[in-house]
C-alpha cells in the first residue's frame, strides 16, 4: 500500500511524472524480455518481424491500463482492501496461479520442449499470464466498485477511458495474431530451442 500511495503522489506532483511511471512500466515490461533474450538466450528478441502482435504493440497497453489505475487511486485513494482483509491478495494471486498456468500449458504445445521453458517463454508467462493480471485486477476492480458512486466516477472518467482504448487496442491485436498464419520460423524467432546464456557463448569463443 505505500509503494502505492508513493506513486500517487509522484503521479499527481508533475504531468512529466505520468510519463515518466509509463516509461518506467515499459522498461520493466516489455523491456525485460529483451533484456533476458540478450543475457540468456544471447540473442535479440524480434520485435516486428516473427513477433506476436499480441506481444509487440499488444503488451504495451498494459503498462497504459496501469498508470491508469494509479491515475484512479490519486483521485479516490482506494485500492484492494488488503489492510481491512489481507484474505483478498492470497485469494487472487491463487486464482491467477491456476488461470495462468492452464494458459501456459496450453501456449507451451506451440513450441518443442526446450524451447516452451526457455528463459524469454518463462518470463513472458510469468509476466503476462500472472504478475501484470494480478496487479491490473488488484488496482482496477476497486475502482470498478466506485463507479455506483457519481463523484467518483466523474473523478476517474479518463482514466476508465483510458483502459477501455487499450483493452480495445489489445483485443484488435490479439484478433490480428489469431487472422495471422505464423511457421515454424516465426514460432523459433519467438523462443528457439537452441538458446544458451550469454556467458556459455562467449566461453566459445
Amino acid at each position: 500500500m505505500e509503494i502505492l500511495q508513493f506513486l500517487a503522489r509522484f503521479y499527481g506532483e508533475a504531468v512529466i511524472n505520468r510519463f515518466l511511471l509509463l516509461a518506467v512500466a515499459w522498461i520493466i515490461w516489455p523491456g525485460m524480455m529483451f533484456a533476458v533474450g540478450v543475457i540468456f538466450e544471447s540473442r535479440e528478441v524480434p520485435l516486428i518481424k516473427h513477433q506476436s502482435k499480441a506481444f509487440f504493440p499488444g503488451d504495451l497497453t498494459l503498462g497504459v491500463m496501469l498508470v491508469a489505475f494509479v491515475s484512479m487511486y490519486s483521485h479516490t485513494g482506494i485500492a484492494i482492501p488488503l489492510a481491512s482483509s489481507p484474505f483478498w491478495w492470497p485469494v487472487i494471486a491463487a486464482v491467477m496461479v491456476i488461470v495462468g498456468w492452464r494458459i501456459h500449458i496450453k501456449d507451451a504445445a506451440n513450441y518443442p520442449w526446450r524451447a516452451a521453458y526457455s528463459p524469454t517463454k518463462i518470463t513472458h508467462d510469468v509476466m503476462g499470464y500472472f504478475i501484470i493480471p494480478l496487479l491490473l485486477i488488484g488496482l482496477g476492480v476497486p475502482q470498478l466498485a466506485l463507479l455506483a458512486d457519481e463523484g467518483m466516477r466523474e473523478a476517474t472518467r479518463i482514466g476508465w477511458l483510458t483502459v477501455a482504448i487499450s483493452i480495445t487496442l489489445y483485443l484488435t491485436c490479439v484478433a490480428l495474431d489469431i487472422m495471422t498464419y505464423y511457421d515454424a520460423e516465426d514460432i523459433h524467432a519467438r523462443h528457439p530451442a537452441d538458446w544458451q546464456p550469454i556467458w556459455k557463448t562467449r566461453n566459445r569463443r
